[in-house]
Formats: C-alpha cells, sequence, structure tokens
C-alpha cells in the first residue's frame, strides 16, 4: 500500500516512479481536485475509484464512468466496489492483496 499523499503532486510522483496496481482518489486533496491524478492513472491503464464528501454528481463529467463511494465509507463497499463497475482489478494476486490491505484513514 503506497499512501496517502495529501497533496495532487506528491501523488503524481507516486504513480510516475512506482507501480500502481489500483487507487483510491479522494477528490479533494489538500484544497486541489485529484483529476490529474485520475487522468495519468487512466493513461497507465490502472483501475481506481473516487471517494468523496460531495455527491457522484459533483465529479468531473470526462469521469461520469468511474466508480464514486461517498463518505463515509463501510470497508465491504470500499472492497466491493472494485469488483462491481467500470474499476475492475483483473490480477487475482493484486485483488487477494487489495482486500487485504484495504484501510480507511481519516483525510
Amino acid at each position: 500500500m503506497i499512501g496517502p499523499c495529501n497533496k495532487v503532486t506528491d501523488a503524481l510522483a507516486v504513480i510516475a516512479n512506482d507501480d500502481v496496481d489500483a487507487a483510491i482518489l479522494d477528490v479533494n486533496v489538500g484544497g486541489q481536485l485529484i483529476y490529474p491524478v485520475a487522468d495519468f492513472l487512466m493513461a497507465k491503464g490502472v483501475p481506481f475509484i473516487f471517494m468523496t464528501g460531495y455527491g457522484a454528481e459533483a465529479i468531473d463529467k470526462r469521469f461520469a464512468h468511474c466508480r464514486v463511494l461517498q463518505k463515509p465509507i463501510q470497508r465491504q463497499a470500499l472492497q466491493n466496489s472494485f469488483f462491481t463497475g467500470s474499476c475492475i482489478l483483473s490480477n487475482q494476486a493484486a485483488v487477494a492483496a487489495f482486500k487485504d490491505s484495504v484501510r480507511i484513514t481519516a483525510g
């Protein structure tokens, strides 16, 4: 597990330099929108989900196909989100590792 990152620039540096199997993106990170990170992950083919305290309708329309979870998030809902919708992990080892490492942190 990598992160959490408290700045968009930090998140971009992490995903540029490390292999990432999947990502959970808070829409607002330190007052900045996370969309540059989402764009980068999409370009790399890395599945991700958004989590937000805002409604799904607040997500930029170019990400309308992406899964959005609303805070507060239950652990089971977070785990299940990678098995439904548009963000599906295909590597079974990554799925198992993800399920075992899911932690919900405040932030």
